[in-house]
């Protein structure tokens, strides 16, 4: 009897094996570089909020280098942007600002490495002594090799 237990066991599980070696699944795996960062729209507001120093925000730091004023804005941002994308490498990334219709590079950090779009979004900023808000646009252009 165990003899015969035992054979209808294995019997069972290459019957097993078979039906689902055999079936094929409509499950298609993708797993690309792309991170969840990249489609969230609250990210850039979110660095934007960060603050800078005791009383300002990455937001004010912007407003200062536009203005042409010593500012921390670059190594705020750049700390910021390596701490979420950067875990391997260092990111390299540009913030530009809109003047009439044309974008004017503000603060960056070169790449010296095929380019890689791992971000991109814009927003616009209020600017109270022009009255008119400044369109800024910052991407994370790929990583420092």
């Amino acid at each position: 009897m165990d003899i015969m237990g035992w054979f209808l066991f294995f019997l069972g599980m290459l019957v097993w094996f078979i039906a689902f070696t055999v079936s094929s699944s409509n499950i298609v795996y993708d797993i690309s570089d792309q991170g969840g960062y990249i489609e969230d729209k609250s990210v850039l507001i979110n660095i934007l909020e960060t603050p800078a120093t005791e009383s300002t925000d990455i937001a004010d730091e912007i407003i200062l280098a536009i203005n042409n004023k010593e500012t921390k804005a670059k190594e705020e941002i750049d700390k910021i942007l390596n701490s979420v994308y950067g875990r391997a490498n260092k990111v390299c990334w540009t913030l530009w600002h809109y003047e009439e219709d044309s974008q004017k590079n503000l603060l960056n950090v070169e790449c010296n490495s095929k380019k890689q779009i791992l971000f991109d979004q814009e927003t616009t900023l209020p600017y109270l002594p022009h009255g008119q808000p400044i369109k800024i646009r910052l991407a994370i252009l790929g990583y420092i090799k």
